[in-house]
């Protein structure tokens, strides 16, 4: 099994151009069953972002994780995100229509 980190993403209840960005870590044998495990282990409309490596010796240590288990190693926000939506609208040079 393959200690791996993935990134989240959250949204801010209070700002949708401002996400909360969470690392968690989860033991799995391939990178798409860990994409898998923490999709399946996330609240609705919190998005799964790509892995973001693996977890050091000492989070492996300090987590103890079983395989299929998921624990946040860390968190911070980010404002202004541009998240893939986005990026596709300011790409074409197209404002975002308000209902997606």
């Amino acid at each position: 099994m393959i200690p791996y980190r993935v990134s989240v993403l959250a949204p801010n209840a209070d700002d949708d151009r401002s996400h909360k960005v969470m690392v968690f870590g989860t033991y799995a044998d391939t990178d798409g069953e860990a994409l898998r495990t923490v999709s399946g282990a996330m609240p609705d409309g919190w998005r799964v972002d790509r892995i973001a490596g693996l977890l050091s010796r000492a989070e492996v240590e300090q987590l103890r994780l079983a395989h299929g288990e998921v624990r946040e190693v860390s968190s911070f926000t980010i404002d202004g995100l541009l998240t893939p939506e986005d990026a596709l609208y300011a790409s074409q040079e197209r404002s975002r229509p308000e209902a997606l």
